[in-house]
């Protein structure tokens, strides 16, 4: 042992635990912060703060184009509730967690509005491209727009039917 070295030593038992040799560095951290950041810190370095929450994907230039358009506060609830109820990987279809749909008076509930503006605005963001209403089996589904946000990376081809014709679908040259 070079006498540059550092000893870490045990304060009580006097056994030499490791040696720092030059270029080494040494940071001291405490229990009680080890725990906490094990609950959140990732392999590469990095913290997930929302552990085990499931996200939804937003897309900066339709999002950043939606906000220039003229949107009630009404409208914005149920957009951000729509966005809550992106559910299903690559379908778009407004659902809950367990894929149950979501009808629009369940849309109105999550966004704390009244039937009567919430069905208004609702035809509004249709009429805008943002949301789609479609009759399935007899029964009403909504659809949130892929090309302004989405689950996962892939959307069926029917959805991206939906909406392929609104302003919406430019940001993606590969829709058009």
């Amino acid at each position: 042992m070079d006498d540059e070295s550092t000893l870490i030593v045990n304060g009580s038992t006097g056994e030499v635990i490791t040696t720092l040799g030059e270029g080494d560095r040494l940071r001291v951290i405490r229990e009680g912060s080890l725990k906490a950041y094990s609950k959140m810190k990732t392999v590469s370095g990095r913290y997930d703060i929302h552990k085990g929450d499931s996200f939804v994907k937003v897309y900066n230039q339709p999002i950043s184009e939606l906000l220039k358009e003229d949107l009630s506060a009404v409208e914005m609830k149920l957009i951000f509730s729509a966005i809550a109820c992106s559910n299903k990987f690559g379908s778009g279809e407004l659902t809950y967690i367990n894929y149950i749909k979501v009808s629009a008076e369940a849309l109105f509930d999550m966004a704390n509005v009244s039937r009567n503006h919430g069905y208004n605005a609702l035809s509004r963001l249709i009429k805008k491209g943002v949301l789609a209403k479609v009759k399935v089996n007899k029964k009403i589904v909504y659809f949130g727009n892929p090309f302004i946000f989405s689950k996962g990376n892939e959307v069926e081809a029917n959805v991206l039917d939906l909406f392929k014709d609104t302003k919406w679908a430019y940001f993606n040259k590969e829709a058009r």
